[in-house]
């Protein structure tokens, strides 16, 4: 015998409340105190309710062409402001068209906020949030855990689209650093290195180096014909990377490279290859994981950052779709698998 579907009015019976008011309790809308909205929710959940995701997702449509004028509007926080035209980088710039284009294939406005442009402080920030009630926010890698964190970002659905800052509680759309190395390895094993180096800072911070250094040493592991090889750390940060390396790192770096003799080298930053220059190993095929700007590179991995920013904007029309706001006790990550690219010279 078919069970009988539970209704908004079953529950609107059970818990004393109106229909619309168990159905803005199910879609967790703020207006209904959170006592409330949990009780709702455990009633349905106990009598068996379940959503149907078809008609939801029917009345989402029909919503979103009823508001479109009134459509949310989704902030992309930059503070790139040292930079004319607020990237400093394509990977940021496709980023963000990556974020801008999907927000206006959703119905969403999209709005770009620069600190540090014509006076725009992280106070002003702050307000243009609030007084133009925007409801989600994507945030630039380029931002500090103190920037951030003095931003009142309660009401706001809030996207990182970097691995910095762990411990805040915000949603993610980052590269799948893991499941890039392990991309790059195989094609250079199929292409006959055996002897793979990997250059990589052990900048704390940076945590995408440890799931770097992580898949590294497992794909050695799956590869016994592979030369386990010693991994060259350094304490560089980024900005350091991209300097003239100091006679002490240049010495560091030959001393590996006489003990490991790499016949190809990783390196998690593609400025890494100035620092081969300098030790006189130029002639090394060099694979940056981060993209290939420069031109140097033999081969690299192309983050796909508009695929990025194309997450990072599902990840806030998700947030916002079931009013999730402010810091989440289980956050949310999209990680974007990236390609690999054999530079032809």
């Amino acid at each position: 015998m078919k069970k009988k579907r539970i209704t908004l009015a079953d529950i609107a019976l059970e818990t004393g409340l109106s229909r619309s008011g168990v159905s803005l309790a199910l879609r967790n809308d703020p207006t209904i105190p959170v006592k409330t909205r949990e009780r709702v929710q455990k009633i349905a959940l106990d009598m068996g309710h379940r959503p149907n995701p078809e008609l939801n997702a029917y009345l989402q449509a029909l919503r979103h062409s009823r508001e479109h004028e009134s459509a949310p509007t989704i902030g992309y926080l930059t503070f790139h402001g040292e930079f004319s035209d607020g990237f400093g980088s394509d990977y940021s710039k496709n980023l963000f068209l990556g974020c801008q284009k999907r927000a206006e294939t959703l119905g969403y406005k999209f709005e770009r906020l620069r600190v540090g442009i014509n006076g725009m402080t992280q106070k002003r920030i702050g307000q243009i949030i609030n007084a133009r009630s925007i409801k989600g926010l994507l945030v630039s890698p380029s931002a500090s855990e103190g920037e951030l964190l003095s931003l009142d970002l309660a009401k706001v659905a809030v996207v990182l689209l970097t691995y910095r800052h762990p411990d805040l509680g915000f949603c993610r759309a980052v590269p799948a650093v893991f499941s890039n190395l392990e991309l790059a390895y195989r094609h250079l094993f199929d292409l006959g290195y055996a002897r793979i180096g990997l250059m990589v800072s052990d900048v704390i911070k940076f945590r995408p180096n440890s799931y770097i250094q992580a898949a590294y040493l497992n794909m050695q592991e799956c590869n016994p014909k592979a030369a386990a090889m010693p991994v060259f750390r350094n304490s560089a940060s980024y900005s350091d990377s991209v300097a003239e390396p100091g006679p002490d790192v240049i010495t560091a770096l030959q001393r590996w490279l006489r003990k490991a003799k790499p016949d190809v080298i990783l390196g998690c930053w593609e400025s890494y290859h100035s620092w081969l220059i300098g030790a006189g190993a130029d002639s090394i095929p060099f694979v940056s994981l981060e993209g290939n700007e420069s031109g140097h590179a033999s081969f690299y991995i192309d983050q796909q950052p508009n695929e990025i920013g194309l997450a990072g904007v599902d990840v806030i029309d998700y947030l916002l779709t079931r009013n999730k706001y402010g810091y989440m006790k289980c956050p949310l990550i999209s990680r974007i698998k990236g390609t690999w690219v054999e530079v032809q010279k």
